[in-house]
């Protein structure tokens, strides 16, 4: 079989190395966003649900081609013999991007009616032992069966979130673009509502994606099989969330206990000013961020902050040390980078979306 994995685009690299880490298989990138898997077994899928980070979904491809209109794809619906994969109940669902002159309703529509006509089993969508995965990106279509039904960017542990926090598969990619492991100390010192330290100090005990979820569709073998891997010593803690709002602290220690990962972070209400106080001179080797969005009405204060940011990097960070920043405002960053003796060594665009994000990974400049 082939499995078809969906990330961000222009994380692909990311993701392939996530993946790499849990199968020994080749991976290709078919589409922006979309990564190819073939002779994979069902163990495999299984593995990469339960364990991979950085992805949205992982499903069964059984059809992909290029259409010019909605009765093309229909026609292509129609051929599939979907029989191996359905069993009493199924569900369709349905993801487009880009422009066209339908929309996904009459596609999960008509696709139900050929389904249920040829096999003669009912949709239902409380509880389908199978989905039927269409996914739409402008004149290209992937037809697939999705055995997992859960998007895998959702964290279980996000029960304190807010609109300004982002994507824990994004999350996960940032602390990967520069370059954590557990034997490096991080700060996030906008922690907000720990999606990056989270991430972190799962990805540093192995603790995988699913780790602790019910109701899943995964053999509990393999699930058994997989936890071995987790680290459970209490090793020395090397993260730390730092907040200058005490409600986003208490919000991180309530997403971090649900995590079961409370030993692993230091979260501490703090000023962006005082983290020299706290840290010593070249003590840290990687800051990770997700900082406050400048706004009409904060933008004087919020680039006095940036300020204060790369001033207290410049003296925490170690000489090889790493920023890494996601930001929707990256004009206005280039200045002050520069202006405290770092420079890009780094830059992607991210959309999620409507919103477009820059990752920039920054280096001290060698004096």
């Amino acid at each position: 079989m082939n499995l078809l994995i969906s990330t961000l685009a222009n994380l692909e690299d990311i993701a392939s190395k996530d993946l790499k880490n849990v199968v020994k298989k080749n991976l290709s990138v078919i589409h922006p966003s979309l990564l190819l898997i073939e002779k994979a077994t069902l163990t495999d899928l299984y593995n990469i649900a339960y364990y991979s980070r950085s992805i949205n979904k992982v499903v069964i491809l059984l059809k992909h081609f290029t259409f010019s209109s909605l009765d093309d794809i229909l026609k292509e619906i129609s051929k599939i013999n979907f029989q191996p994969y359905l069993k009493e109940k199924f569900s369709v669902s349905c993801k487009r991007k880009g422009n066209h002159s339908f929309n996904s309703q009459p596609i999960i529509q008509s696709t139900v009616k050929i389904i249920s006509n040829k096999y003669n089993i009912p949709a239902d969508y409380k509880n389908p032992n199978s989905i039927i995965d269409i996914n739409i990106l402008d004149n290209k279509c992937f037809i697939s069966i999705d055995f997992i039904g859960i998007e895998l960017s959702k964290r279980y542990y996000k029960v304190k979130t807010s609109h300004l926090d982002i994507n824990s598969s994004l999350a996960f990619c940032l602390i990967k673009i520069a370059g954590f492991n557990k034997k490096k100390l991080l700060l996030d010192p906008f922690c907000g509502n720990s999606s990056i330290v989270i991430e972190a100090a799962l990805s540093s005990k192995n603790i995988p994606n699913l780790y602790n979820r019910s109701n899943l569709k995964i053999p509990s073998k393999i699930i058994a099989s997989l936890n071995k891997k987790i680290d459970k010593s209490k090793s020395k803690v090397r993260i730390f969330g730092l907040d200058p709002k005490y409600i986003n602290i208490k919000n991180c220690r309530i997403n971090a206990k649900v995590a079961q990962i409370s030993e692993a972070i230091d979260f501490q209400n703090y000023d962006l000013e005082w983290i020299d106080t706290k840290f010593k001179k070249k003590s840290i080797d990687l800051i990770v961020t997700n900082p406050p969005i400048i706004t009409k009405r904060n933008e004087k204060d919020t680039i006095s902050m940036y300020k204060q940011l790369f001033y207290q990097a410049s003296y925490v960070l170690k000489k090889n040390g790493v920023i890494v920043l996601i930001t929707t405002t990256p004009e206005l960053l280039l200045e002050i980078i520069n202006e405290y003796n770092f420079k890009i060594d780094e830059k992607r665009k991210i959309l999620i979306g409507n919103l477009e994000y820059t990752i920039l990974k920054c280096n001290q400049k060698k004096s």
